[in-house]
């Protein structure tokens, strides 16, 4: 197909050039780098130390870019899954971190960008089968993948903020003076981006799951079915969604058990995702060929 081949010639063109010299190291290097200098800058408040910090927060976003271009993972593999998880979570929390109202995102973003590059590097390489990106998605297979990235990526931001608003009620409890410590935005805002996660991600992961069953519905001779140790898990992360849905909004919970839940969910999110999962053929193309 035309629309296939701008990114096949592009990765071509990478062929023998330096980037296939760009691994792991390199963009979890630069974050773990920058991750230590947004906890000096903190403490020293020295400007040219945030500044540097963002530098190399920059650095590691642009190698795994090209590290992506190069190898182009799949993402239906929980290889790929954490590489691009990761990738979005690093360059927005970029941006955030450039600007003066979120100074101190960083220090608890990078953390979980560190732990996803390396649940993808403990997954293996780049070269699993599978769909490329989402470039060889087909059908509702896309619709699937594009609901399940946008509401994971909302649970991370959302456990970011829960990390965030524990870490901040605890300076209050503990009589935190203004200007010392981490800088912190208000209970009220933390518990905000919280709520807007789960309101975010809920009705996404559904979408996500309601397509999926449908589309396993249809392949279920040709693969493990609703037995497929993804589907199980997944099934059990909507479950979980659920209960905290009601758990908030039915209940009434909030603050401090809110927080702790949706790290909770977070964390479920990410034990799923490890998961194997087959796939219906009619999801992807190959990625070694052209789509029929």
């Amino acid at each position: 197909m035309p629309g296939y081949e701008p990114l096949i010639s592009f990765q071509n063109q990478l062929e023998g050039h330096t980037l296939d010299r760009i691994t792991f190291v390199c963009f979890g290097a630069s974050y773990l780098t920058a991750l230590g200098l947004y906890s000096a800058s903190q403490v020293s408040r020295l400007a040219w130390l945030r500044g540097v910090a963002i530098f190399f927060h920059a650095a590691g976003g642009l190698a795994q870019s090209m590290y992506l271009a190069y190898h182009q993972p799949a993402l239906f593999s929980p290889n790929g899954f954490f590489l691009c998880f990761s990738w979005l979570i690093a360059i927005v929390t970029l941006q955030m971190g450039i600007s003066s109202r979120a100074r101190s995102v960083n220090l608890f973003s990078l953390p979980v960008v560190l732990v996803l590059v390396a649940l993808a590097w403990f997954q293996g390489g780049a070269g699993q089968e599978g769909a490329i990106l989402l470039r060889d998605a087909r059908g509702w297979g896309l619709f699937h993948a594009l609901a399940l990235v946008i509401a994971s990526l909302s649970m991370g931001f959302g456990a970011v903020a829960a990390c965030m608003y524990l870490v901040r009620a605890r300076q209050l409890r503990n009589k935190h003076r203004p200007g010392t410590g981490v800088e912190l935005p208000s209970l009220e805002k933390l518990e905000g981006k919280v709520r807007q996660s789960v309101v975010v991600a809920f009705p996404l992961l559904t979408i996500g799951v309601l397509i999926g069953g449908g589309m396993l519905l249809s392949d279920a001779a040709q693969l493990g079915g609703f037995s497929d140790p993804r589907v199980l898990g997944t099934l059990v992360l909507w479950v979980d969604f659920a209960v905290l849905v009601w758990l908030r909004y039915g209940m009434k919970v909030r603050g401090r058990s809110l927080a702790v839940l949706v790290i909770f969910a977070f964390a479920l999110l990410l034990v799923c995702a490890a998961l194997p999962h087959s796939l219906p053929a009619k999801w992807h193309v190959p990625s070694t060929g052209a789509a029929p």
